[in-house]
């Protein structure tokens, strides 16, 4: 009396199945094992800052190429790794759009994949197939006992660091599904004490690969100046290691603590110079303007200077190339420094002021980015509403085109670009509302 109908015969391919689409040549995987089993690039060796840039057609400024793509959206998937040792722990539901996303990450060494690291307020990881079309879910990774603010790839792209406002770090191994769990300075010596009273560690940042580096250094912002450098050698191998749910010190990650800095002011920002042959280097803001420069082999500091038109700041950035930095601030104005007028100062007087000053945020600076070519500048607040632009880097100019009245960015809280060489460029823009929408640049077609 009824026969079956035909749309019962089809079939239904879910997010997380094991299933690989091929259209014009490409392969595209829709599972986390799939991609690591296709695309060698995921975990192979960091490279260093030089080539992983290729050359490059120079960016106009003016107008910006940019088109929406489909956004990033949040989809229910099997947990990875509980730690269900905090009773704060949120309830398992993974469908609650309106966690806000507080960290953006692409991955940093795939060629053929485009995966996207996000962390939200919900205490949760994903991780996304950027594909452009159905930019498929392929991993949750659910975190209770840690408050995430951020979520990073390690260099080698092996590992996720993940940190936030507690005194231990973890360590997400990509290819075992193995989470490591780390307070770094547990078990140190007690004469120095410096890094005790730290309650939060997301001021952290990765030593980039470079001539003589292994990107082995992580270096963890702190109180009253403190700057933490942590062996985080090891942490690729994390998934050799016994994985710890509920505790654990720093055994098996390589996550203890070498030494301690102290710069002369509460910290604003950290950032490593990621020139090739200046990678060991690493450059200190405080929130009194002052910039300290670091040599981490000789943990001495052969240079202070000082911005004395600098007010509040509260980040900072460096391009890839290592030609510029920039300071964003509380008052939303982002200081453009070049290179030789930041660390190569001419006067002898301690004193540098700003190649360019950009004045179009009115509101605190909560996120600051370069693209991988060096030449965009993403700047943004997540205190105003649509309160986002990017910049040309080289010009200190921002473009007047992007975003328009009708671009629903939101409340922005973070941004990342991904404009590797040969595949085109994308910006994934996160708001508050738990969206991440993806923008493709025509230039980098």
């Amino acid at each position: 009396l009824h026969p079956r109908p035909s749309w019962a015969g089809q079939r239904r391919e879910l997010p997380g199945a094991v299933v690989a689409k091929a259209q014009q040549g490409e392969v595209v995987a829709t599972t986390l094992t799939d991609l690591l089993a296709r695309d060698s690039g995921l975990t192979r060796k960091a490279a260093t800052s030089s080539s992983s840039g290729g050359r490059r057609r120079p960016l106009p400024p003016g107008q910006l190429e940019i088109q929406r793509q489909r956004d990033v959206q949040q989809h229910p998937a099997p947990t990875r790794f509980d730690d269900d040792d905090d009773d704060d722990a949120l309830p398992a539901t993974d469908t609650d759009l309106s966690s806000a996303i507080e960290s953006l990450s692409f991955h940093p060494t795939s060629r053929r994949t485009r995966l996207l690291c996000t962390a939200s307020r919900d205490r949760r990881v994903r991780l996304y197939n950027v594909d452009g079309r159905d930019n498929p879910l392929l991993q949750t990774i659910h975190v209770p006992s840690l408050p995430l603010r951020k979520a990073t790839w390690h260099p080698s792209g092996q590992s996720i660091l993940l940190a936030g406002p507690r005194p231990y770090l973890y360590s997400y191994d990509v290819q075992s599904g193995k989470a490591l769990r780390s307070t770094p300075w547990r078990g140190a010596s007690s004469g120095g004490g410096e890094g005790e009273g730290e309650r939060d560690l997301s001021m952290a940042q990765f030593q980039p690969p470079g001539a003589g580096s292994s990107s082995g250094l992580l270096a963890v912002g702190g109180r009253r100046g403190h700057v933490h450098l942590l062996d985080w050698g090891r942490s690729p191998e994390v998934a050799s290691s016994t994985s710890e749910g509920g505790g654990g010190g720093g055994r098996g990650g390589g996550s203890h603590l070498l030494h301690t800095l102290s710069h002369n002011a509460p910290l604003a920002g950290l950032a490593w110079d990621p020139s090739p042959s200046h990678t060991h280097q690493l450059l200190s803001l405080g929130q009194d303007g002052s910039f300290q420069q670091w040599d981490t082999r000789t943990l001495r500091c052969p240079l202070t200077v000082r911005d004395s038109g600098l007010h509040a700041p509260n980040s900072l950035a460096a391009s890839p190339d290592g030609q510029r930095w920039a300071v964003g601030t509380q008052s939303g104005i982002v200081a453009l420094y070049t290179r030789d007028a930041l660390l190569s100062p001419t006067s002898g007087s301690g004193l540098v002021e700003p190649t360019k000053s950009l004045s179009n945020l009115i509101t605190s600076t909560s996120s600051l980015t370069f693209d991988q070519s060096s030449q965009i500048l993403g700047l943004a607040s997540r205190s105003k509403k649509d309160a986002l632009r990017l910049a040309h880097a080289g010009e200190g100019s921002v473009y007047a085109n992007w975003p328009t009245s009708g671009t629903p960015v939101g409340r922005v809280s973070d941004l990342a670009f991904d404009t590797s060489a040969g595949r085109g460029g994308v910006v994934a823009v996160g708001n508050t509302r738990g969206r991440t929408l993806l923008f493709s640049l025509g230039h980098f077609s």
